[in-house]
């Protein structure tokens, strides 16, 4: 703050100059002189000067009439030797450059000798013309002139009466031989050694660390919110008996009061808790009043508002299923309900009813055309799986295959292959295509009788048949080559020691090794940082980042000799991505730096056009951290042009950090380490 005080002052005072001297200029008139060339004339000065930029021009006092013609000639000869010389833009140039460095004595001094020097040759020039003894006399009358009249208005002019230096010039003048003009080699050595001073001005800079990013406070709030909703869940699941009884007598108090019924709905629709008769029927009647009196809101689309039928969920309630049922399709079915209604009763009835489901989601689509195709297209993946149980975290619990090749699934795969909307085929696609990862994850792994990734693939290819610029499926269908090829080189080598892994992928032939050392460099990272991290074992995070190192040298040699490989250009992004951040952990910034401008130059190619995780990698976050906030900027700027799938989060992060706040990510990061 201080040097930007310092900055504007000075910028002021530079400002005031040239305001004052456009004044003189634009008051001052033209007269021929005796000599047949013109000048112009100003009562509000006292000393002649050379006033203009770049079109200079002299302007004399009012009293140059009363001049000596040896005056008049040697004053002419001094400003016409400003103007040849074009004193005042490097006058302009000094004074500027005094204004950035006012701090640093080497700037004020740089300005003082670029105008001694102007003036002491101006003065050789005019003591040419006449004698010196004369011209010595006219600088102290003109100086006199000055003094009578308060001084010279014109800051941006340069004056024959020079600056408080008229001794010396006397001295000068009387006394030293006259001086011999600068060779045009001499010119470029002063040039030069000016230009290193202010190089060297610049670099004895103090180093400052940049200010902390500040947080966004919409992401603050958005965070404050997310940490409360999930702390009213564990509060609401670990209520007493004693607890809910109050929150029943509040709410039958005052039916009204949403935040205590959805504390009840979140204690009751906890899936570990067996409920007992009575608690079934108090959960019946919150499921059923929210439905009758609040169908649009948050809370009935909530997973304590959802009762089941069969035991594969906890606490089946077909009764009051069948009231509940009921009681939306009266709302469903009123004049013009919200939006909302649609969508909540979507949630409730995708697990026991799915047709049902699908008929709310197309009825709020006809609505928002196009905004509810993603959770359509989740409906129609999770029926032809044959999921017959509720999905908690798209986990899949229980599957029916009578259920997968039923006549409403068999309708459901006739109007994917029909289907032009993208988003629709692109969410039942990548459903399918990790069904199987959903499934190993609940209770009936590997009971999916069919090739379900086979269909997921068949929608994604579909979906970028139809717009070829489809960023998700072509990353998804990318992804899914990348696991093929690594399960396909890699399943091999599965039992061998990790040296001798290594040795076995450098005796890959290139085409493979490419395929593969992107995930490799990554995994090997990734590793190494349990290690340290959590494991606290330095010798064996070390051995990982040395094979990592292996990898990333690999790539860096390879991959600029197969630049049309599809994927050397990840492979040689990974490198220089998590070589810059081992060389972090290290404390090298500067080689850190390196890789990360050299990362956008890659090749490109799929890997790098479809990789997630660009903005938010371990990189760019601890260079956030280390200050290097330009510098990311910057990554992300380029890096936006070059990935697909994170160009608009790119883009976003770049302009929060030259705001100075916190990237959505980097805040989120933030405020989770600091929780730890």
């Amino acid at each position: 703050m201080v040097y930007f005080a310092g900055l504007f002052a000075s910028l002021v005072y530079v400002s005031a100059g040239w305001l004052a001297m456009t004044t003189i200029v634009r008051r001052s008139r033209r007269v021929i002189l005796p000599d047949g060339s013109g000048a112009y004339v100003s009562p509000l000065i006292a000393a002649p000067l050379t006033a203009g930029v770049f079109k200079p021009c002299v302007i004399l006092p009012s009293a140059w009439r009363d001049w000596p013609e040896e005056t008049l000639v040697a004053v002419l000869t001094h400003e016409r030797t400003h103007m040849r010389r074009r004193d005042p833009l490097v006058a302009l140039f000094a004074r500027l450059n005094r204004c950035v460095f006012w701090f640093h004595p080497l700037a004020w001094w740089l300005y003082s000798r670029l105008a001694a020097s102007a003036e002491y040759v101006c003065d050789e020039a005019a003591a040419r013309v006449c004698p010196p003894v004369v011209y010595a006399r006219a600088l102290v009358e003109i100086a006199d002139d000055v003094r009578r009249n308060g001084g010279r208005l014109a800051w941006q002019g340069i004056a024959v009466g020079g600056n408080g230096r008229l001794k010396a010039r006397i001295d000068r003048i009387l006394s030293e031989p006259p001086w011999t003009s600068m060779s045009r080699g001499k010119k470029v050595l002063v040039a030069g050694a000016c230009l290193a001073a202010i190089g060297v001005a610049v670099a004895c800079r103090p180093a400052t660390k940049p200010p902390e990013l500040r947080p966004n406070p919409t992401v603050a709030q958005r965070e404050a919110d997310q940490k409360a909703r999930a702390e009213r869940m564990r509060a609401a699941q670990k209520m007493t008996p004693e607890q809910v009884v109050q929150l029943e007598a509040a709410v039958a108090r005052n039916p009204e009061d949403l935040g205590s019924r959805e504390k009840l709905l979140l204690y009751y629709g906890y899936r570990e808790r067996k409920l007992d008769a009575g608690e079934m029927a108090a959960r019946r009647e919150h499921v059923l009043w929210t439905i009758d009196h609040h169908p649009e809101s948050e809370l009935a689309g909530s997973w304590g508002m959802r009762l089941f039928t069969t035991n594969k969920d906890p606490n089946p309630d077909p009764d009051g299923y069948a009231q509940a049922k009921q009681l939306w399709l009266a709302q469903i079915g009123r004049d013009h309900p919200p939006v909302h209604v649609f969508v909540n009763a979507a949630h409730f009835f995708e697990t026991a009813d799915k047709p049902l489901a699908e008929a709310n989601w197309l009825k709020a689509a006809e609505r928002e055309p196009g905004k509810w195709s993603p959770e359509l297209g989740r409906l129609y993946a999770f029926t032809l799986m044959g999921s017959n149980a509720s999905m908690p975290l798209n986990v899949l619990r229980n599957v029916s295959m009578t259920d997968a090749h039923s006549p409403y699934a068999q309708q459901v795969r006739q109007k994917l292959d029909s289907s032009s909307d993208v988003k629709l085929l692109t969410s039942a696609g990548q459903y399918l295509l990790f069904a199987r990862q959903f499934n190993t994850m609940g209770e009936t792994a590997s009971s999916i009788d069919f090739d379900v990734q086979r269909l997921g693939i068949k929608y994604l290819q579909r979906a970028l048949e139809l717009d070829p610029n489809a960023v998700v499926p072509a990353a998804l269908l990318y992804g899914q080559r990348v696991l093929q090829q690594n399960h396909r080189l890699l399943s091999p080598l599965n039992g061998l020691a990790p040296d001798a892994r290594v040795r076995a992928i450098a005796a890959l032939p290139e085409q493979d090794r490419l395929n593969v050392l992107a995930g490799l460099i990554a995994g090997a990272y990734y590793e190494g940082e349990s290690q340290d991290y959590y494991k606290k074992d330095k010798a064996a995070a070390k051995a990982a980042w040395e094979r990592l190192k292996i990898h990333a040298e690999d790539a860096l040699t390879i991959g600029p000799r197969n630049p049309g490989h599809p994927a050397a250009g990840e492979a040689m992004f990974n490198a220089h991505i998590f070589l810059g951040t081992i060389a972090l952990w290290d404390g090298d910034v500067r080689t850190a730096l390196q890789h990360l401008r050299a990362a956008p130059d890659v090749p490109a190619s799929d890997g790098v056009k479809y990789a997630g995780g660009i903005a938010s990698s371990r990189l760019a976050r601890y260079l956030l951290k280390a200050g290097e906030h330009q510098a990311v900027a910057e990554y992300y700027d380029r890096m936006a042009t070059v990935n697909l799938l994170e160009s608009a989060s790119l883009k976003e992060a770049a302009q929060a950090i030259r705001a100075g706040r916190m990237p959505a990510w980097y805040q989120w990061a933030t405020t989770r380490e600091a929780a730890r």
